[in-house]
């Protein structure tokens, strides 16, 4: 441990500038202390006040000597003190945002979903070639190193994946009931739901969706509030999602295989324990069921983090993509290789089908 630590002093630290003082930018900076690599941020702006900027900073317990405070993001977009920034703030702000930062060259790392719609994103992937800068779609699920696990060793030893179920159901505030479609990036589905379309194509090797079926639900207002979703690929592989927010769930996951299975009994998008089950070979045992599977738990356990009451279930895990994001700095990347542009490009296609058939239409779509 203490090799470690040395070996990781002797790394460049990373200077981070967190656009938005709202409740995951406070996740954000309490999971930065829990870095196994040197990360630090420098600055936070809010869009247009330096006194909420100010609040944020007195109510997250970050040095003032240290930290720079602005009252837009803008300000922070030309601090040339800064590596890299993580942009926090609402859905349709994002293209925005995101453009500015790039043109101020400054690396990016955005809050999922990247943009509310395909187009979107491919203009921030374009901007981000041309000024050769890092860029990634914050789905910190994909850092997660049980996640890297399952896919790196237990995933392959199972044999061929058939069928994905996977469920995120939570009421989540923010999604106002009566509001409406207003700005873009509203609804459930860009809430919770792409966790579920995220970590299918994770898990499918991001292959291209042969067919899409949807059922839902509408509110009055227009937005969507939940959906079943099946996803069928080649070889008849098939995906089974649901998300909701008018119900409460565990979220939990299940791919089944041809050898076996594994189960994420809860939290499937920042998990600490998975169960694996291998079956017997049906030629080799009289009948199936007659004999009991394998069963293997495995788990990656967060670390302690008693000192701060962070706002949403685990985020302390963000700290695995910041250690990620850094490194790829270090290593003068321009993407991500858990979650590369690429990935983003289809998921925000996945999810603009998805939208298609729910009836779910923003002011930047052009479908």
């Amino acid at each position: 441990m203490l090799e470690n630590q040395k070996q990781n002093s002797t790394l460049r630290e990373i200077r981070w500038g967190v656009v938005g003082v709202g409740k995951i930018a406070s996740d954000f900076v309490h999971a930065i202390t829990l870095c196994q690599t040197p990360n630090k941020i420098k600055a936070v702006a809010s869009s247009d006040s330096l006194e909420r900027a100010q609040k944020f900073c007195e109510n997250n317990l970050l040095d003032r000597n240290e930290v720079e405070c602005y009252g837009t993001y803008s300000e922070l977009f030309n601090d040339e003190f800064i590596d890299v920034v993580y942009i926090s703030n609402l859905n349709h702000q994002h293209k925005e945002n995101v453009l500015a930062a790039l043109n101020s060259n400054k690396n990016v790392l955005c809050e999922k979903p990247l943009a509310v719609n395909k187009l979107e994103v491919e203009q921030m992937v374009k901007k981000a070639k041309e000024k050769g800068l890092f860029l990634m779609e914050g789905y910190w699920t994909r850092c997660f190193p049980l996640w890297s696990d399952i896919m790196s060793t237990h995933l392959n030893s199972l044999g061929n994946t058939e069928l994905l179920s996977v469920e995120f159901e939570c009421p989540i505030n923010r999604v106002d009931a009566t509001s409406g479609i207003k700005n873009g990036g509203e609804g459930y589905l860009l809430a919770s739901g792409c966790y579920c379309l995220m970590i299918t194509q994770l898990i499918f090797k991001s292959e291209k969706p042969l067919e899409i079926i949807v059922n839902g639900k509408l509110r009055e207002n227009g937005l969507d509030c939940w959906a079943n979703i099946l996803i069928k690929y080649s070889d008849n592989k098939l995906a089974r999602i649901f998300y909701s927010g008018e119900h409460r769930g565990d979220g939990e996951l299940s791919i089944y295989c041809e050898k076996g299975n594994i189960r994420i009994p809860e939290y499937f998008w920042c998990p600490e324990e998975a169960i694996i089950r291998r079956y017997p070979d049906p030629k080799t045992v009289p009948h199936v069921l007659s004999v009991k599977p394998t069963t293997e738990k495995i788990n990656n356990y967060l670390p302690e983090f008693n000192l701060f009451n962070y706002n949403y279930p685990k985020t302390a895990g963000l700290f695995y993509q910041i250690d990620h994001v850094s490194n790829c700095l270090r290593e003068g990347k321009k993407e991500s290789d858990l979650m590369t542009l690429n990935d983003s490009i289809l998921l925000a296609e996945t999810l603009d089908e998805i939208r298609k058939q729910l009836g779910v239409k923003y002011p930047q779509d052009d479908f």
